[in-house]
């Protein structure tokens, strides 16, 4: 029994496997915080616009792409224990500090609405910067930990599963965030989307304990047997002919040299014209859903939208790993013919895109399904595209023309980000009330006009939102609604405008526009009113009115909205009937107007890049021709 017991292989290279996809897991899970509650959370607090929006994302993706220029010699420099360490406490940090933006863009801002917008896109810059430089160690870190801890024959297989992770943080997100930031805004701890930050940051800490106590070499770990040791370094046996065959191939190019080759510069092709596509995506559904059909982020609808997006995604890509196999050993193709072959038949699956727009008027379900599809198509033509790589170039010049595909395909994904940004605050026209002190034309969309009905509800006073509440269709599930709404006065209560009413209403002074968005200003004036009670009770009278006339709007026009939200003409006309003045109109493209439009128009333009850039590719490269380096 005793021997049985000695000879028996120990599995804990699973073990570390399973570390490596948690780590995944959690590396996709923090970039889409921001995704996830921008739209719903984030932008009400900062002013931002979709131009603002589309600033930091197209940005997070050069950072993300110049890092992983990096991030392997780095890997291979600090060693695996100590590089993903260094990798994961950079990208967790970087999450966390998220949630002090606010904080700092507050108190750096001194109260100027148009210096809280701009201070607070430079600081969510630095971290996403900071989140970029940590996350871009992730994959060469698990890559090389696979190469330690499992023989050749099975690395395919371990290195799918940690990478699965990334499909796993995909649907984990959505369910778990919006949620999360919508239950912490209730309770009162900020504006919610804080919170989200740090919990989700604070899962790479936890990981980094559980890394420290488990991971070691192989050779030193005490939990892998001689058995298993034997099992993983098996490759060590190979025959010395296979020995010299790779110390030849260790020659590699230069790197200036590489552009010197056609396949460099199909590889270069086929990142910078598709990566943008699944980084627009992956940055833009909820705020499309959000924009187009009401769905916020955190409504029950929403989160359903975006699970489906990701679960065909994630299950009807399996099949792009198969599609070349099956062209090489059943039609006897060569690998590079095989695969160009399966990437043109998964270059037509974002032509569903085209769909997804004009069948959104039918059902919001056909968008989510389409652009899973079209997503589905993405990655199993990423993985191939990958793959090519390997079947023209030596293995000593894989990583140098990996990170100049990633390189290509960041400066893809900053166009298109940044170019939606633009184009969506362009498409939105804009608008300007009548008689207000601000000068700044705010964006013509459905959370504004919900806003501007707020407003004149609360201005007819609090017998008529009383009235207006209490004759709703379902009164106890819009009492139950403004309970959850009260703590903080609704979406659009502005603690530091009602403040400065009250001062107003007491003194019988009137604020000037400085002084009303000086936020300093008003709090000092407010704690010196005569009756501080009292003032406080009204403000807080206030805030309940504000939270029932939001759910008083909300719930009688929710039909108008979704008819709004998808022409942007008649939003315009719905503005202008409120005494608003149009100060640029809505685009009108490709039979929508207003946002819609310029969704239509991101979206025929992710639906071609891939047969675009197919053709590209095999005008480049249009056969199997692989480099030989010569002595």
């Amino acid at each position: 029994m005793s021997a049985l017991t000695k000879t028996k292989m120990s599995n804990f290279r699973w073990v570390i496997c399973g570390l490596l996809f948690l780590a995944t897991t959690v590396n996709y899970m923090d970039r889409q915080v921001l995704s996830l509650t921008w739209k719903d959370f984030i932008a009400p607090d900062f002013h931002w616009t979709d131009d603002h929006y589309g600033t930091i994302t197209g940005l997070f993706s050069i950072f993300y792409a110049v890092a992983n220029l990096f991030a392997g010699k780095f890997i291979d420099w600090m060693g695996t224990k100590k590089g993903y360490l260094i990798a994961i406490f950079v990208w967790s940090l970087g999450a966390c500090l998220h949630a002090a933006c606010g904080w700092g863009a507050t108190s750096l801002a001194g109260g100027s609405i148009v210096a809280l917008t701009t201070i607070s896109v430079w600081l969510f810059l630095s971290c996403r910067l900071i989140l970029a430089v940590g996350e871009a160690g992730n994959f060469p870190a698990a890559i090389k930990v696979t190469a330690e801890y499992f023989p050749k024959k099975d690395r395919a297989f371990s290195t799918s599963i940690f990478n699965s992770g990334a499909s796993v943080g995909a649907l984990a997100a959505p369910a778990t965030i919006p949620v999360m930031a919508s239950y912490f805004k209730d309770a009162g701890y900020g504006n919610g989307w804080e919170m989200a930050f740090i919990i989700i940051g604070v899962l790479g800490f936890i990981w980094m304990g559980l890394w420290i106590w488990l991971y070691d070499k192989p050779a030193k770990s005490k939990y892998v047997n001689q058995a298993e040791l034997n099992y993983i370094e098996q490759d060590k046996d190979i025959a010395d002919v296979q020995n010299r065959e790779e110390v030849k191939e260790e020659k590699t190019i230069p790197f200036w040299h590489c552009f010197a080759y056609k396949q460099t510069w199909s590889f270069i092709v086929g990142k910078f014209m598709t990566d943008g596509v699944w980084w627009f995506f992956l940055f833009w559904a909820p705020a499309y859903f959000s924009d187009l059909y009401g769905y916020t982020s955190d409504s029950t609808m929403g989160i359903l939208l975006i699970l489906t997006l990701y679960a065909i995604v994630t299950f009807v890509s399996i099949g792009g790993g198969y599609l070349p196999t099956f062209f090489v050993e059943k039609k006897g193709m060569n690998p590079y013919l095989g695969r160009m072959r399966a990437m043109l038949i998964f270059a037509c699956f974002p032509l569903l895109g085209l769909l997804a727009q004009p069948l959104g008027g039918i059902s919001v379900w056909w968008p989510a399904i389409l652009i899973g599809f079209l997503g589905a198509g993405h990655q199993a033509w990423s993985a191939n595209l990958f793959s090519t790589i390997g079947d023209m170039f030596p293995k000593s010049t894989i990583g140098t023309i990996t990170g100049i595909g990633s390189m290509a395909g960041g400066i893809g994904s900053f166009l298109i980000n940044k170019g939606s940004g633009m184009l969506f605050t362009l498409a939105a026209g804009s608008f300007l009330v009548t008689g207000g002190t601000s000068t700044e034309p705010e964006e013509m969309s459905v959370k504004n006009y919900k806003h501007l009905l707020t407003t004149e509800l609360l201005a007819k006073g609090d017998m008529q939102v009383d009235s207006a509440f209490a004759t709703l269709p379902d009164v106890e599930k819009a009492t139950a609604s403004f309970e959850k709404a009260r703590k903080r006065g609704g979406s659009f209560f502005d603690e530091y405008a009602t403040r400065a009413g009250i001062i107003e209403n007491i003194t019988g002074q009137k604020l000037t526009a400085e002084q009303k968005s000086d936020a300093g200003f008003i709090e000092t004036q407010f704690n010196a009113l005569p009756d501080k009670d009292k003032a406080e009770a009204e403000f807080i009278a206030r805030k309940d009115y504000s939270a029932k006339a939001e759910i008083v709007v909300a719930t009688l026009n929710s039909e108008e909205f979704k008819e709004l939200a998808a022409d942007g003409e008649k939003l315009a006309e719905a503005f202008q009937q409120h005494g608003c003045e149009v100060k640029s109109a809505p685009l009108h493209a490709l039979g929508f107007n207003g946002k819609p439009a310029g969704y239509m128009i991101i979206f025929c333009i992710c639906s071609v890049a891939y047969l675009i850039g197919w053709f590209i590719m095999k005008s480049l490269v249009p056969k199997y021709k692989p480099i030989v380096i010569e002595d």
